[in-house]
């Protein structure tokens, strides 16, 4: 599947609101949706979400509700299940059937303190590198047909566009993952992949 054809005809998720987009927020249908996916499967219900952020205590309440592991890293926890580790060196110990994807954007504010942080990355190939890192770290924790949900958007930085989508796409697929389906939440578009 082409990402430019599967965006003419992806599924729009309604704007669920009570998040901020400008602070690493996302609509939390899109992780709902996500893990209703993996259930739907029956794919291992645990997830990873190697870049947690202001959504993450809505998001361990709702994958507790349902009963989903969801093991979640970030190097500024703001909720005390999260645990405070550097995703690009550190994947997650047991097997998970599915990574919630959704990093700090290239040229993004540093979220942290942490020399980890990718947010301070400048440079475009260093910023791919730590993304790729994360990626087989999660990757090596998965069976074939485990799922990632893969959240960017197109956004402006020192004049010039950058196409997180398209940047991650790329990735994912060079690590074997393949593209089943797009869902857009403006302005996040959203590839559903899955390991090979």
């Amino acid at each position: 599947m082409n990402l430019l054809t599967a965006k003419r005809t992806a599924r729009v998720l309604a704007d669920r609101g009570g998040y901020n987009l400008y602070a690493a927020g996302m609509n939390p249908l899109i992780f709902e949706e996500f893990i209703g996916e993996i259930l739907d499967r029956d794919l291992e219900p645990v997830v990873w979400e190697p870049f947690s952020g202001p959504s993450a205590k809505r998001f361990l309440d709702f994958s507790e509700s349902v009963m989903v592991n969801l093991i979640s890293y970030d190097l500024n926890p703001m909720d005390d299940r999260v645990m405070n580790m550097d995703s690009t060196m550190n994947g997650p110990r047991v097997s998970i059937g599915g990574i919630l994807f959704h990093p700090p954007y290239f040229g993004s504010a540093p979220l942290s303190g942490s020399a980890g942080d990718i947010g301070r990355i400048r440079d475009m190939d260093e910023y791919k590198q730590a993304l790729r890192s994360t990626i087989q770290l999660g990757a090596a924790m998965m069976a074939p047909s485990s799922l990632v949900c893969v959240v960017g958007r197109h956004y402006r930085f020192d004049g010039k566009p950058i196409h997180l989508d398209a940047i991650m796409g790329e990735l994912m697929e060079n690590e074997g993952f393949r593209l089943l389906d797009v869902w857009i939440s403006t302005p996040d578009i959203v590839q559903i992949m899955e390991k090979l």
